[in-house]
């Protein structure tokens, strides 16, 4: 009798209960029929039902549900399940709409502790523990592949991690959450031989990639979006070609590239921006910096600690809090090799030398638009050389420097530009671009550098850096930096084609200039339809400067093969 009488409360109860009408929209990923995906409202307290539903082919989706507290969850067979709002429960009062939710191919494969073999494209990796790839063993990760967090959890190859990436089909490495944000998962921490990464787009995490002892190559990948990048510890790794943004949350925490070797590691082609930490790139030891693009960062954009004897050359390091600190207040002296750099429009100093501890030669560089040039905070011994540079635009070109006679005028050089004792100039690079640095045919720069090093004074791209395009899907295969502008095809091998929209304008030029910011080619048109065979051109990466009758100017960069 008892079972009745509550048989009946409970129908009472369901029958005044208040309904929701629940809609929305769920799709799933590169298709168009988007039907029979199931949404689940899994009740969590108060009146809440259990219930479900299927969307139609358009995803749309509309249900009645009893008021309450609830989960909700998007699923179909070959798809990731998705849980709404990162799996937050939440109160659907009448008449909810939910927000739009897209359901990413693959199968689910929930993957923990000890792991090898091969993952592939076929697969969503969902990450509910530690991964550990142990001593002798291999875990390769094929194009296309997509590993998903869920959790403060990390990847620790003792043995091998070797991920295969393609321009094509980079490997997506990112937090599972719906709304994900930094920190989200821990690291990528790689302990033994044999590991390398590249082309993988790693978000969302803390640490980003930590190297200890061993040498892996880590190219054509990006990391956004991380508390940090790369760290590497007692390792000649190679880091080429990467692309590190959004990174760091406080002004000491954080960094794009850090490291510190007991031999040579080489750091080549990255770029380095939009962070907020202690340096963009940092080294400690004789590592070999060039080619690298460092901008935007709140902290140093470069930073060399700690007996670094580091080489840094042909780096353009421009809008950061300062361009290079030199040296730490504790730590033991720093002896750098710091030439041919474009160092420009810094908020502080161009190059700061910490303490007494700092060293180094400055040699071939273009310093300008910084409050300070060259800063030393106090005492000696600090830079051993500085010639043959050019300073311009800085509110003062040196502080508390002692080299008798820095700066001074003495006489010109080859080309008849002032020049004090050392070869250092005090006037304008003469931009023509600043990014790229590209200068005037007349620019001071050209022929006035020492030239045991390189001729000129500032950046001199010898080797082409193949910039990765950041995104998970193919690579646009024009020059999109502006709607008014097409290239292509771009990289060429033979003849490029450009065409300009600009209704307004009647009369179009084309200059192109090497990496040595020499004019090379120059072309006009009435048309905004231009042709140009690269003829003897030498293969490399060559910047175009267009321009019209009205005063308009478009830079791109062009990569000849």
């Amino acid at each position: 009798m008892n079972r009745w009488l509550k048989l009946i409360a409970l129908c009472l109860f369901v029958s005044h209960a208040a309904f929701a009408q629940v809609t929305g929209n769920a799709f799933l990923d590169g298709q168009s029929d988007h039907s029979g995906i199931k949404v689940k409202v899994i009740p969590v307290a108060g009146a809440a039902v259990l219930d479900s539903t299927y969307t139609a082919a358009n995803g749309s989706f509309s249900m009645p549900v009893v008021g309450g507290i609830y989960q909700v969850v998007y699923s179909k067979p070959g798809y990731q399940s998705v849980a709404y709002s990162n799996g937050q429960s939440f109160a659907i009062p009448p008449s909810y709409v939910l927000n739009d939710v897209v359901l990413p191919a693959g199968n689910n494969l929930f993957v923990s502790g000890t792991t090898s073999g091969t993952w592939t494209n076929d697969n969503i990796y969902i990450v509910n523990g530690d991964i550990i790839i142990p001593e002798g063993e291999v875990l390769r990760v094929k194009p296309g592949t997509k590993i998903r967090f869920n959790g403060y959890y990390s990847i620790i190859a003792d043995g091998a991690l070797v991920i295969e990436g393609s321009a094509e089909m980079p490997v997506t490495i990112r937090s599972n959450k719906n709304t994900p944000n930094q920190t989200d998962w821990s690291v990528i921490e790689l302990n033994g031989d044999g590991s390398s990464i590249d082309y993988a787009v790693i978000e969302h995490c803390d640490w980003g990639i930590r190297i200890y002892n061993f040498s892996p190559t880590i190219s054509n990948s990006t990391i956004k979006n991380c508390r940090s990048g790369i760290y590497a510890n007692s390792s000649t790794a190679t880091i080429r070609n990467n692309k590190i943004h959004d990174w760091g949350n406080t002004a000491s925490v954080g960094w794009g590239i850090w490291v510190e070797s007991v031999s040579e590691a080489l750091v080549e082609c990255n770029e380095v921006y939009a962070g907020r930490g202690y340096g963009g790139i940092i080294t400690k030891g004789n590592d070999l910096v060039r080619d690298n693009e460092i901008y935007d960062i709140i902290g140093n954009g470069m930073a060399l600690d700690n007996s670094a004897t580091s080489e840094i050359y042909n780096n353009l390091i421009y809008n950061c809090t300062r361009g290079i600190q030199n040296g730490c207040p504790t730590g033991v002296p720093t002896t750098p090799f710091i030439h041919n750099n474009v160092i420009l429009n810094n908020e502080k100093d161009g190059i700061f030398f910490e303490n007494y501890h700092t060293s180094g030669r400055i040699v071939n560089n273009v310093i300008a638009g910084n409050k300070v040039g060259l800063y030393m905070s106090y005492g000696n011994p600090g830079p051993s050389e500085v010639s043959h540079n050019l300073f311009w635009g800085n509110t003062k070109n040196f502080d508390n420097i002692p080299i008798p006679g820095i700066g001074v005028v003495v006489g010109q050089n080859a080309n008849g530009d002032d020049i004090d004792s050392y070869g250092n100039l005090n006037q304008s690079p003469q931009f023509i671009t600043e990014n790229p640095p590209i200068y005037e045919p007349e620019s001071p720069v050209f022929e006035a550098g020492d030239t045991t090093y390189y001729q000129h004074i500032g950046i001199t791209v010898t080797r082409e850096c193949l910039r990765i395009v950041d995104t998970d899907t193919d690579p646009p295969t024009t020059d999109t930096l502006s709607t008014e502008v097409l290239i292509f095809p771009n990289p060429s091998t033979e003849t490029f084609s450009v065409l300009i929209n600009k209704p307004s304008s009647s009369h179009f030029g084309l200059k192109l200039f090497n990496s040595m910011g020499q004019l090379v080619a120059e072309t006009y048109s009435l048309s905004g339809q231009i042709h140009m065979n690269r003829g003897s051109l030498a293969a490399g990466v060559y910047t175009l400067v267009l321009s019209d009758d009205l005063e308009w100017r478009s830079t791109h960069k062009i990569v000849l093969r």
